[in-house]
């Protein structure tokens, strides 16, 4: 079994706190994944959906992705955000592949953030937890040529 790095386990602690914290909302992250990684070799997987344990994460950064969503519904070949103006923080981004095919969304910008969620099968759904500072953020689908084909969108961040 190989071992994760640092990042994505400090992502994936990240993300069971959010996902305990929303579970509530009825979302089930550990049964949406793809194991499609053969097709998708470029994808990179930035957070992870496997149960974790919470010790090690900052209670008040659990407490503001648990608290502060963005969702982003991909489709077949589009990206909507709920918001597309938020204000600096942490945000749990909900990731609803509403599509056919698999998609993954990626979130890049100012302070290095560069994140992706896991691979979404169609009707199925992840989520990812990022902050983000004042600035213009791209998002897209980091799968194939999904972006090329129209699946890129921007996040103004104030």
């Amino acid at each position: 079994m190989r071992r994760p790095s640092p990042r994505r386990l400090a992502a994936g602690l990240s993300v069971a706190l959010a996902a305990f914290a929303l579970t509530a909302c009825g979302s089930d992250p550990s049964s949406d994944t793809s194991s499609d990684a053969g097709s998708h070799a470029d994808h990179q997987d930035a957070a992870t959906t496997s149960p974790a344990s919470p010790s090690g994460g900052s209670p008040s950064s659990a407490a503001d992705a648990a608290g502060t969503t963005l969702t982003a519904t991909e489709a077949d070949f589009s990206i909507t955000l709920s918001s597309g103006s938020l204000p600096a923080g942490t945000y749990t981004v909900t990731v609803q592949n509403d599509g056919s095919a698999t998609h993954s969304l990626t979130i890049t910008g100012p302070g290095g953030v560069d994140q992706t969620s896991d691979t979404v099968q169609g009707g199925r759904s992840t989520t990812m937890t990022v902050t983000v500072q004042p600035g213009e953020y791209e998002v897209f689908c980091p799968i194939g040529d999904h972006r090329a084909m129209g699946m890129d969108t921007t996040l103004t961040v104030t």
